[in-house]
């Protein structure tokens, strides 16, 4: 890597790979550990990691609460609309017939 980059690269190496500074050899990095050990290890990583699409399903029905939340408070809001709109309708009726009678009762006196 050096040869390629020269004595003073502009990149630095992301990582050092051995924190002792000598090289192990071939025959040293697998006396170390046997293949079952390997396959164990490999085991153990998968059983702490969850599954993407248990997590794709997770997210999705996640979002499917959330649209149907958000549906919700939309006919909620709705509701509430055409209620207060109703009372409304209803307060400008009840002032109209008060004032037909004052008129009349107005018109009647005179």
């Amino acid at each position: 890597m050096d040869d390629l980059m020269g004595d003073k690269p502009s990149i630095t190496h992301v990582a050092v790979c051995s924190a002792t500074g000598k090289k192990r050899t071939l025959s040293e990095s697998s006396c170390g550990s046997s293949s079952s050990d390997l396959d164990n290890e490999a085991n153990r990583k998968k059983a702490k990691s969850t599954p993407t699409s248990l997590l794709i399903a997770a997210i999705e029905d996640r979002l499917k609460k959330s649209e149907e939340n958000k549906e919700r408070r939309f006919k909620e809001y709705m509701a509430f609309e055409a209620q207060k709109a109703k009372e409304t309708n209803e307060y400008r009726k009840r002032a109209l017939d008060l004032l037909e009678k004052l008129v009349n009762k107005s018109n009647n006196s005179f």
